[in-house]
């Protein structure tokens, strides 16, 4: 039985209406079946997810409803309940369990376990810094879930950080497994690009061509997820999704290490590796990627450290911004050198300006976003993301403050590209501080120099 408050005009609501209007926020479903929804906790391309409570057992759950455009298919429903039901079968402390497939006077929908977290979209949205060896970690544990799937013989279909999830206490869940193949049998999946774009970033070649895939489809995307985990984009950005499928296709990804120097050599080549353009030239299957990424963990100590959480890291990016002068200009150093640094902060100080500083290229970029700098002292050979990586993200997300870009290279081609990066100036180390304090007169026009005074 379907039970609903109505806040629609209209008095009378077919059942099908109900999740229409529910979408829309003039109508809240209240429950289905054995579910009691407590609120709309996401939407995506096949349907709205609710918090409900199962009332039979007591526990939280997501219910997943299908929208109406689908639900008005009869042979996409019958996928999604086949596909539905074979994802049931995969118990997997990294998969996201599926309780319930069920249909309640015309709504078609599903019950699965209830994480409490965020996908891994929002937690690279949110800039929350991974580190190296916890990258590897959440592509292990994905992998691992591929591996039983795979077992299963289940291919995913669509792996990529929105269907990655990580839960408050650190664990990763993999969801939707084999429901991306409802979505791409059917032809409006591919022809709506603001749907569709989300997925074709971490598409493999044979799937962007429309050709049979197995779950080495599924490695070539975790792959991907993999390059954006550690160089903070995706290997391909463009803006059509043909155009990104193209890349896919027929262009060797730039390396990881141009964008984060501190990858280390073995995890950029079993990268590339699994995002071979031939399935015949990547791991053949998770398992045997399973072994690869264990044996790298080892080799390079990379395990993750214990009781660094999201909180911890968010606080380590925003202490920085404590204590500054209201109304003065926001100066911010992101460069590894310490003692570069200190020399920056006392110079910087002296000239009535707030100062923020940040050691490697993702701390830089986060807090680039939320200081708002009038002016940006950028080392280009910063570790975690270059500052080449920086200047490029600063363009795409139109970044504002004027930037200097500090070098102890005199490598003149490196200069030169990043000439075209709509850099205010260089400054080649050592250099004086004269020269240092007279640079930021130019680009911060009316600062008071307290010195000079």
């Amino acid at each position: 039985m379907v039970t609903h408050v109505t806040l629609c005009r209209s008095p009378e609501l077919k059942s099908k209406d109900i999740t229409h209007c529910a979408r829309h926020g003039e109508s809240v479903l209240k429950k289905l079946g054995d579910f009691t929804i407590k609120r709309k906790i996401a939407e995506g391309g096949m349907g709205t997810v609710y918090l409900a409570t199962q009332e039979s057992l007591q526990r939280d759950v997501a219910v997943k409803v299908l929208k109406d455009k689908f639900a008005d298919d009869q042979a996409f429903v019958n996928r999604f309940i086949r596909e539905a039901r074979s994802a049931a079968a995969l118990v997997h402390p990294n998969i996201i369990q599926i309780h319930y497939v069920g249909n309640d006077s015309d709504i078609n929908y599903f019950a699965m376990e209830y994480v409490d977290g965020e996908n891994l979209r929002d937690h690279i949205r949110h800039k929350i810094r991974l580190s190296i060896a916890e990258s590897l970690d959440i592509i292990i544990k994905v992998t691992d879930a591929l591996a039983l799937a795979a077992d299963r013989d289940m291919i995913h279909r669509d792996i990529k950080p929105e269907n990655i999830m990580i839960t408050s206490e650190g664990r990763v869940k993999v969801t939707d497994f084999g429901l991306a193949k409802c979505m791409l049998s059917d032809s409006s999946a591919i022809t709506e690009a603001g749907k569709v774009l989300g997925s074709v970033n971490y598409m493999a070649p044979e799937q962007g061509l429309g050709k049979e895939i197995d779950t080495r489809a599924d490695i070539y995307s975790l792959g991907t997820v993999f390059f954006e985990l550690l160089a903070g984009r995706p290997p391909f950005k463009g803006d059509h999704p043909t155009s990104v499928i193209y890349m896919h296709v027929y262009e060797a990804p730039p390396p990881v290490t141009f964008f984060n120097k501190g990858v280390p050599p073995e995890i950029e080549a079993i990268i590339i590796k699994m995002m071979a353009k031939e399935p015949d030239n990547r791991p053949q299957n998770a398992n045997e990627l399973l072994g690869m990424l264990e044996e790298i963990r080892e080799s390079c100590g990379l395990r993750p450290s214990k009781g660094r959480s999201s909180q911890t890291i968010k606080s380590m990016n925003t202490t920085a911004q404590q204590h500054l002068i209201p109304g003065a200009p926001r100066v911010l150093i992101i460069d590894d050198d310490q003692t570069i640094n200190e020399l920056y902060k006392n110079v910087i100080h002296s000239m009535g300006c707030n100062v923020i500083i940040a050691r490697d290229g993702i701390q830089g970029l986060d807090l680039w976003r939320k200081t708002k700098p009038d002016l940006v002292i950028l080392d280009i050979t910063m570790p975690n993301l270059s500052g080449l990586a920086v200047l490029e993200e600063r363009d795409s997300e139109q970044l504002s403050g004027s930037v200097i870009v500090a070098t102890a290279s005199a490598d003149w081609k490196t200069i030169k590209r990043v000439s075209s990066k709509k850099v205010s100036g260089y400054l080649l180390k050592p250099f004086e501080l004269k020269v240092f304090r007279q640079r930021i007169i130019e680009l911060l026009p009316g600062i008071m120099d307290t010195e000079r005074e």
